[in-house]
């Protein structure tokens, strides 16, 4: 997947990729690897790629259905898309924003600003160690 053949879960591969394109490699610049690369060039985040691969799905769908005078239709807002005015909107994810664990780190760096203490954040099994990628289908 994505190049990464070990893992078989979408977060594991952009966690996997993150760490690899922006891990710190100076203690004199610990930014330094972030400036020049670009973090939209990541594959997208499994709510993400939930919702592209719906509106693929209905693409897909209204072709196969082309020739039919009165195709059965599906409705857009059930597949990846959102109404607004009469105009349909990409529907980018479903569910939180944020993770948990960075909405709290993020939270408690509000509440308490000259906190200097590192937040660490619990990862489990993000390497993907763990999971079978086989095609059991």
């Amino acid at each position: 997947m994505y190049g990464k053949p070990g893992l078989c879960d979408v977060e594991s591969v952009r966690y996997s990729i993150f760490r690899t394109k922006f891990a710190q490699t100076d203690e004199a610049q610990p930014l330094g690897k972030i400036k020049g690369e670009d973090a939209t060039l990541l594959p997208p985040s499994k709510p993400v790629l939930h919702q592209k691969l719906l509106r693929t799905n209905l693409v897909s769908y209204i072709w196969r259905h082309a020739h039919k005078a009165v195709p059965l239709e599906l409705d857009p807002t059930e597949n990846g898309w959102l109404e607004d005015d009469g105009y349909f909107k990409l529907k980018w994810f479903s569910g939180p924003q944020l993770p948990t664990d960075i909405e709290r780190v993020l939270s408690e760096s509000v509440d308490e600003p000259d906190d200097t203490d590192e937040v660490e954040l619990e990862i489990d099994d993000i390497d993907g160690d763990d999971e079978d990628c086989s095609n059991t289908d």
